[in-house]
């Protein structure tokens, strides 16, 4: 591929999931290079663990809401009963995981040595999708301000955008 697009400026955006591992790649070359740089910005990503991170993440703020609703003098059935019992089972399960992992760790036990079994939801799933869709995000936009940096002529070059669009494109992403 490189010999017949070295003339011009491209970049290839490779995902890969191979059991539990996720790599994300990129080969990259500028005009007319005499090689391509092939990089893997994010190897090894255990993706089970990440998914795993927004089961986890949701089931806190169900946790934290319904501890909310409570505190306003709301019974914690009453919360319940909106969201059904399969939701609410499915959130006090993860929760429960949690809790072992946490005694696992306070013991100087992996937790990702011991079967964890979280309820993953649709919607971790389109987290995880959007994470993966901020890392290609990431990756490209890096890659296009240094093409536009190092490789444009002086009278056409303009500051890299990248860094004025990261709080936007950050902003969904849980903080742990």
């Amino acid at each position: 591929m490189f010999n017949g697009l070295k003339t011009e400026p491209t970049l290839i955006l490779e995902s890969v999931a191979e059991g539990d591992i996720f790599n994300l790649n990129f080969g990259y070359w500028g005009l007319n290079w005499a090689t391509y740089r092939y990089k893997s910005p994010i190897p090894m990503l255990p993706w089970r663990e990440v998914l795993f991170d927004f089961a986890k993440e949701r089931a806190w703020q169900w946790q934290a809401q319904r501890q909310s609703d409570n505190s306003q003098g709301n019974s914690a059935e009453k919360f319940d009963k909106v969201l059904g019992n399969e939701a609410v089972n499915s959130f006090l399960h993860n929760l429960e995981i949690i809790d072992n992992e946490r005694m696992c760790e306070a013991m100087g036990i992996d937790p990702t040595d011991s079967p964890r079994p979280y309820s993953i939801h649709k919607k971790d799933h389109e987290k995880f999708q959007q994470f993966i869709g901020i890392c290609h995000c990431l990756i490209a936009g890096l890659l296009a301000d240094e093409y536009f940096f190092l490789h444009v002529s002086s009278d056409v070059r303009q500051r890299p955008p990248l860094p004025q669009l990261l709080p936007d494109l950050l902003q969904d992403m849980p903080s742990e």
